[in-house]
C-alpha cells in the first residue's frame, strides 16, 4: 500500500470517527432535550399549573380553580384542593339574618339590609367587593374576595370584641353566633372572636378544617377527612365524635347537622321541638340549621323543613321551587332563587331583593 492510500485511508477513518463522535454528540443533545421535555411536562408545568391553580384559590375564583385542579388528574393534593373550593362556594352564604336584621350579597358585591338598627348591624351601605355575609344578633360580618373581614354592630351588651376581626387576613368562609364570630383561613386553621373565642373553646387546636359553622352557643368544623369536630357550651350539639363521611356542616341554636355524601342527614342536639327529625331526608345538596328548625335544599330546588313552625310559620316551605341556596333563622327561613330573588317565610320581608348572589368570575 503506498503512502497516499494510507493517507486516504486515515483522512477517511478520522471523518467517519468524527461522525460518529456527531451522532453521539446529536444523540446525546436529543436525549437532553427529550429528558428536559418530559421533565418540563411532567413536573414543572404541573407544578406551574398546580400554583396558578392555587393562586386561583386564594383569590376566591373557584370555579375556576375546581377546573384547573381537576385537569391535573390527582396531581400533589389537587383532589383535596377541589373539596377546599367547592367547601369554599358552599362557605359563602350570600343571605344570612338574625331575629332583629337580615342582609344579602348583591351581584356586584355591595350588601342590602332590613331589619331594626339597634346596635348598627344595618351599616353596610359603604361595603363592596363583598363575597359573603353572616349575621349575629346585633351584629354582622361580611368576607372580602381579598380574605379580610369587615364588620358593624356590636354584642348584645355594646361590647366590640365580636367585630374585632380588622386584622383577620387569608379567609375563605365566615359564620357568626350569638355572641362569637369565626373565620376558616385557607390552611384549615380557625380564628375566633367573641364570648366564644379560640382560647376558651380551644379552636386554637384545629387544623385541616374545611368548612365552619357557628351555633348559639357552640362552633362546629369539617375536616377534609369528612369527619367532624365541635366546640361550645351546649354538650348534645357537641356530639359529632363518631360522624364520618360528611361534606357539609350547620350549627343552630339547639342543634348541630351534617350532609353526608349521599344526600342524607344526620343531626344531633336538643329535640324538644322535632328540629332533629331528619333522619327520613334524602336527596339533600344543603341543609341549614336555625333556631327552632332545620331546613334542607333537594338537589330538584324544593325545600324541606322540620321543627316548630310557631308563631312565625318558619316551616311554610312547601311550594318553594328553583331554590340554590337557603338559611334558617331563630323565626325565620329564607331561600335564594336561581333568578337572584329571595323568598322568605317568618320575620323579615326580601320581597324587594334582586341580583342576590356571588360574582362569577
Amino acid at each position: 500500500m503506498g503512502l497516499f492510500d494510507k493517507l486516504k485511508r486515515s483522512v477517511m477513518s478520522d471523518e467517519k470517527t468524527k461522525k460518529s463522535k456527531n451522532l453521539i454528540i446529536s444523540a446525546f443533545i436529543v436525549a437532553v432535550i427529550t429528558l428536559a421535555l418530559i421533565l418540563l411536562l411532567t413536573w414543572i408545568l404541573p407544578i406551574v399549573n398546580y400554583n396558578s391553580a392555587v393562586a386561583l384559590l386564594i383569590e376566591g375564583r373557584y370555579e375556576e380553580a375546581i377546573e384547573a385542579f381537576e385537569a391535573m388528574d390527582g396531581f400533589r393534593d389537587s383532589e383535596y384542593r377541589i373539596r377546599v373550593a367547592r367547601n369554599s362556594m358552599s362557605n359563602y352564604p350570600v343571605i344570612s339574618g338574625a331575629q332583629r336584621h337580615a342582609v344579602g350579597v348583591q351581584s356586584d358585591g355591595t350588601v342590602v339590609a332590613v331589619g331594626t338598627n339597634l346596635r348598627g348591624g344595618l351599616d353596610v351601605d359603604d361595603w363592596t367587593d363583598i363575597v359573603a355575609v353572616a349575621v349575629g344578633t346585633y351584629h354582622t360580618i361580611g368576607l372580602r374576595r381579598d380574605g379580610t373581614v369587615v364588620a358593624v354592630g356590636s354584642g348584645r351588651w355594646g361590647d366590640m370584641h365580636v367585630v374585632d376581626v380588622s386584622d383577620w387576613t387569608d379567609i375563605i368562609a365566615i359564620d357568626t353566633g350569638i355572641e362569637h364570630t369565626i373565620g376558616l383561613r385557607y390552611d384549615g386553621t380557625v380564628v375566633a372572636v367573641g364570648v366564644f373565642g379560640m382560647h376558651e373553646v380551644g379552636l386554637d387546636s384545629w387544623t385541616d378544617i374545611i368548612s365552619i359553622a357557628a351555633g348559639s352557643r357552640h362552633t362546629v368544623g369539617l375536616r377534609r377527612d369528612g369527619t367532624v369536630v365541635a366546640a361550645g357550651s351546649f354538650p348534645r350539639t357537641l356530639d359529632v365524635g363518631d360522624w364520618t363521611d360528611i361534606i357539609a356542616v350547620s350549627a343552630g341554636y339547639y342543634q348541630t347537622v351534617g350532609l353526608k355524601s349521599d344526600g342524607t342527614v344526620i343531626a344531633v342536639g336538643y329535640n324538644e321541638y322535632g328540629l332533629l327529625r331528619v333522619e327520613g331526608w334524602t336527596d339533600i345538596i344543603a341543609i341549614a340549621a336555625g333556631g327552632t328548625h332545620t331546613v334542607g335544599l333537594r338537589s330538584d330546588g324544593t325545600v324541606v323543613a322540620v321543627g316548630s313552625n310557631w308563631k312565625y310559620n318558619q316551616l311554610n316551605v312547601g311550594d318553594w321551587s328553583d331554590i340554590i341556596a337557603i338559611y334558617a333563622g331563630f323565626s325565620f327561613t329564607m331561600g335564594l332563587r336561581n333568578d337572584g330573588t329571595v323568598v322568605a317565610t317568618g320575620r323579615h320581608n326580601v320581597r324587594n331583593w334582586y341580583d342576590i348572589g356571588r360574582r362569577r368570575q
